[in-house]
């Protein structure tokens, strides 16, 4: 039977394969005495004495990899075990690195990192037009209790081409991309086109899948991660893919995912996180096709009463200093419940998301401080099996949130909300997410704390259901309604409920008297009073 690891291996590869065993077998390292080794356009590593056998041969790869500046070097069947192996500079431009075999990422020294503060299988530099076909083992076993361990490092490269990268059991990352110096404002890396990426853990282990620190024209058209993130040092890791900038000099510009599959016990699976000084934005230009964030981590936090069936982690995380992404998926806890998705200070944020089993569907802007939350941004969230909020709103500005959230779960938290508006500080922001009815809500719109809204308004969403208490079902939040199916229409006035003067709520059922049809009732005051006259003014067509 054929070895099954040959289906991941592209043309060039295959050709590559094809060319040597055509030749008659020659043994180890012999070739024609005329032809030095290094002047064919394709190497192969067993040429150097590689035994591919899992044994320490970084002295091999390096100097194989020095050969093979501007050719193919073939990396056979097997495993190699190396680390600390570099292509630092413009010398190694337009290599092509090609993995049959594996690189098994070698023990890091204790106490030497190889690059930046980490332990690198290998680094690719400041060079140009490099070709890597990748297959690698992360050791993680043999590997210390540490973050920053990375299978492959790239380090201010440009033109980078990366058609298949395959890794499995990571201790710290299994891709790593930043500056040329991960330690000092440098060169970001340019051009990182990666097809298919692949990262699997077999246990809940490791940092992230891939780190994007910084980089400019980054695209990746299939993600997929399974079980990488865990916890290190009693720190729980991201896990996925994230992106996230240590300090404001850094930047990721014009990154497009085109679908990623994520399953992870980590604390994002899924994170997209500037870092700037100011209200600057430096990541900028992110879109995600599609996406699947599956958080497996057990519950570790109490809830109300005191059981343990709640977590700290999230699925998908917006953070500050991010402009212009869109992004479309979804994402559900399968055994704790956390809050699934985290939009902090951002601009010009387009995202879609399905959620399940959650404590909050949604936490939308900060409740506290001179943060911003969203700006100029659109968020569509439906949520489904809530135990606490389905969306939380903090500060926003210019922004629609709409969605839908159904199935609240009672027995965790004393009161249930659809929509809970916490210190919220608002402007231009129209909240349409319909409520599904159930009795297990508190409030479908909740509002807490100091209120600060200018120019906000729920319009154009639904909140139905046969509610006996006008409370649970209009809510406390004193915004102008619109158009909300099931409560600005009416068969009589009002009884109860928070509202915002101004408000009209239709008549459904019209009758004239006197010559006049009463059209509905007009809202005089903020609160929740019920007294026609006082609170609400009639209002009438004139018949003639």
């Amino acid at each position: 039977m054929s070895d099954p690891r040959r289906r991941f291996v592209t043309g060039l590869a295959l050709s590559a394969g094809t060319l040597l065993a055509a030749k008659s077998a020659p043994t180890i390292g012999q070739e024609e005495s005329s032809r030095p080794r290094a002047s064919r356009d394709v190497i192969n590593l067993r040429e150097f004495g590689a035994k591919m056998d899992g044994s320490d041969e970084t002295a091999i790869l390096q100097a194989a990899i020095n050969a093979a500046r501007g050719k193919t070097l073939l990396i056979p069947d097997g495993q190699i075990m190396a680390g600390g192996v570099t292509m630092l500079d413009a010398s190694y431009n337009n290599t092509t690195i090609s993995f049959l075999g594996e690189l098994l990422l070698k023990p890091m020294p204790q106490g030497r990192p190889s690059f930046g503060g980490a332990w690198v299988g290998l680094l690719i530099g400041r060079c140009d037009g490099v070709k890597l076909e990748f297959r690698g083992h992360g050791n993680r076993l043999r590997q210390p209790a540490r973050e920053h361990i990375f299978l492959v490092g790239i380090a201010g490269a440009t033109n980078l081409e990366i058609p298949s990268f395959r890794a499995r059991e990571v201790r710290g990352d299994a891709l790593y991309i930043g500056q040329s110096d991960w330690l000092a404002n440098s060169a970001n890396p340019v051009g990182i086109n990666i097809g298919v990426f692949d990262a699997y853990n077999s246990e809940d282990d490791g940092r992230n899948a891939l780190s994007i620190i910084s980089g400019d024209n980054i695209s990746i058209g299939s993600f997929r991660s399974f079980r990488v993130g865990g916890t290190i040092n009693g720190a729980i890791m991201p896990g996925g893919l994230d992106v996230e900038l240590d300090h404001p000099y850094q930047s990721v510009t014009n990154l497009s995912i085109g679908s990623l599959s994520v399953v992870t016990s980590g604390a994002s699976g899924l994170g997209i996180s500037g870092n700037s000084e100011g209200n600057s934005a430096n990541v900028v230009g992110v879109s995600v096709g599609s996406f699947v964030v599956k958080n497996t981590c057990a519950p570790t936090v109490k809830d109300e009463f005191k059981a343990v069936t709640q977590t700290i982690n999230h699925c998908f995380v917006v953070g500050n200093a991010v402009r212009n992404l869109i992004a479309k998926g979804s994402t559900t806890f399968t055994r704790a419940r956390g809050d699934a998705v985290i939009v902090a200070d951002c601009e010009s944020i387009h995202i879609e998301v399905n959620v399940q089993h959650v404590r909050e569907g949604a936490r939308i802007g900060s409740d506290t401080g001179a943060r911003t939350g969203p700006v100029n941004s659109s968020i569509h969230i439906n949520a489904d099996n809530t135990c606490q909020r389905g969306i939380r709103v903090g500060k926003a500005m210019n922004t629609r949130i709409s969605g839908s959230v159904v199935n609240p779960e009672k027995g965790h938290y004393s009161t249930i909300s659809g929509v809970y508006l916490l210190n919220p500080e608002m402007k231009d922001v129209v909240l349409s997410v319909d409520i599904g009815y159930s009795p297990s809500w508190t409030r479908t719109y909740r509002q807490d704390g100091t209120v600060k809204y200018e120019n906000c308004a729920i319009r154009d969403c639904a909140v139905n259901g046969p509610y006996s208490d006008w409370t649970v079902w209009v809510g406390d939040v004193q915004l102008p309604r619109i158009n909300v199916q099931g409560i600005t229409e009416q068969g009589a006035l009002p009884k109860g409920g928070s509202w915002a003067r101004g408000t009209f709520v239709r008549n459904t059922s019209p009758s004239e008297q006197a010559g006049k049809l009463l059209l509905g009732w007009v809202r005089l005051t903020d609160g929740n009073g019920t007294t026609l006259g006082v609170d609400w003014s009639p209002a009438y067509a004139v018949m003639r």
